[in-house]
């Protein structure tokens, strides 16, 4: 990989996180007040919207509950 095309995907990378950071900063902006021991869980909450933001409302829930059945059947 040559010298340019590095750079490119590190611009590619850099503008991903910037625009995902202005999306973060928003979305809690308008929750207000947000409690320190409680960012995680927030954070976490928009990371997966964020990665997931092209499947329907529909198929998002679908696959939490997928998950969430998968998770505790694995722990019994």
């Amino acid at each position: 990989m040559s010298k340019i095309q590095k750079q490119g995907i590190l611009a590619i990378i850099s503008n991903g996180l910037e625009g995902f950071w202005g999306y973060l900063k928003r979305k809690l902006a308008a929750k207000s007040e947000i409690r320190k021991e409680k960012l995680p869980l927030y954070l976490g909450e928009y990371v997966w919207r964020c990665n997931h933001r092209k499947l329907s409302l529909k198929e998002q829930e679908n696959l939490l509950f997928t998950l969430f059945f998968k998770h505790f059947r694995s722990e019994n």
